[in-house]
């Protein structure tokens, strides 16, 4: 089964979609809008607030794979920050 995450747009950032929300090895982020990430970066925590990744994202991305593997079991947050916006998905890492 896939269970998926819908974050709506409220401050210009384009829709996406994270799946699967509990996994072991990989997440993926999915955009889709149309819209275009300019200077996006996306940054996962853990929920003792320690940043876990930060990396740029492509303008023309349409689904980014991200390696959660070496993370402990637990949940986390998934943000997605343009410099002036954020939009944030939570997620479970299991063993």
């Amino acid at each position: 089964d896939v269970v998926a995450v819908y974050r709506s747009n409220v401050d210009d950032l384009p829709d996406i979609m994270i799946y699967p929300t509990i996994s072991d090895q990989y997440i993926q982020v999915v955009k889709i809008t149309e819209n275009n990430f300019k200077t996006a970066n996306i940054r996962i925590y853990n929920l003792a607030g320690h940043l876990m990744l930060q990396q740029p994202l492509n303008s023309d991305f349409l689904v980014q794979t991200i390696d959660i593997s070496s993370y402990n079991a637990g949940a986390y947050v998934l943000e997605l920050y343009d410099g002036q916006y954020a939009q944030k998905a939570r997620f479970i890492k299991q063993n």
